[in-house]
């Protein structure tokens, strides 16, 4: 027998397919680009088969990654090469601040900061929770400004604030008798709607308004001041009303020549008493009388009412 002329055919080798393993399909944020891995599987033994992935993301969210060729040709990638995955945000830590707060009049929270960023990203965190009032209460971080990063579990912490100084000034109106009740007056120079309670002794304020004094002489005067939100305050202070001056005249001695007694006179009769206020009466009297014969100032008059 002989070959005929024509001996040739031709023939090919296809590609073996292989199947698609993938890994790292749940990731996490890291601030670079990332996709899952992809291992071609039934790779014959000697041979080796790397795959090219594609559609990295860098983004927390969820994605599809798809694999678009192999580093050996003589292996062929499946009709589903494509594999879904995500890529979930990153935990922070929380640092708080301004845990000890003091009333001003508005809502205050604490401050949150973030750590745990990667260079170059920033994150600012919204705290929940601000009050007002003087008490004790918990602030929660609720939400992140960077959707790839997540907030803690432990995201709450506990914050005070605490009462306000008052501010007041305290004034007496001390002066020279003048028949008018004198007392002291506390002015609250704070915002706060404040109570003020007076007395005679201290720690009972029961009274509304000042004690006063009108006569001359000295009043010590206690107040208590107390508001919502702020520190209570206590004192003391004194009332000093002096004696008025008043001029005397017309007032006469009668002389007499020495007889051993005592008496003597002064007339009366044409005194004038300046400065005296409306509706007061003085009386003059007098003391110092002497028997013998001398000269000088004789008897001193004084005055009262």
């Amino acid at each position: 027998y002989a070959l005929p002329d024509e001996a040739t055919a031709e023939f090919s080798i296809a590609p073996k397919e292989v199947t698609l393993t993938w890994t790292n399909t749940a990731l996490t944020y890291n601030g670079a680009e990332q996709a899952p891995t992809a291992t071609a599987v039934g790779v014959l033994d000697g041979d080796t088969c790397t795959v090219t992935v594609t559609g990295g993301q860098m983004n927390a969210g969820a994605y599809t990654a798809t694999a678009s060729e192999l580093s050996n040709a003589n292996y062929a990638l499946p009709d589903e090469a494509t594999a879904e995955f995500s890529i979930d945000p990153k935990e922070v830590t929380l640092s708080w601040t301004d845990t000890a707060l003091t009333y001003n009049g508005v809502a205050q929270t604490p401050t949150a900061t973030v750590g745990g960023l990667f260079d170059g990203d920033t994150c600012t965190v919204t705290v929940t929770g601000g009050q007002t009032n003087v008490g004790d209460y918990t602030a929660t971080a609720s939400e992140l400004s960077n959707s790839n990063y997540k907030l803690p579990q432990n995201n709450t912490v506990s914050f005070i604030i605490r009462s306000a100084s008052m501010d007041i000034t305290v004034a007496d109106d001390s002066g020279v008798y003048d028949g008018a009740p004198h007392r002291i007056t506390v002015t609250v120079n704070s915002s706060a709607e404040a109570s003020v309670r007076y007395g005679t002794e201290e720690g009972l304020y029961s009274l509304a308004e000042s004690p006063t004094l009108t006569d001359a002489g000295s009043l010590t005067i206690y107040y208590q001041v107390t508001a919502e939100n702020y520190q209570s305050v206590t004192g003391m202070a004194t009332v000093t009303v002096s004696k008025k001056s008043v001029t005397v005249s017309g007032i006469t001695a009668a002389d007499k020549p020495y007889d051993g007694t005592t008496d003597a006179t002064l007339n009366y009769d044409n005194v004038i008493i300046s400065s005296v206020m409306d509706g007061d009466e003085l009386t003059v009297t007098a003391t110092g009388a002497f028997a013998d014969a001398e000269t000088g100032d004789g008897k001193t008059v004084t005055l009262s009412n």
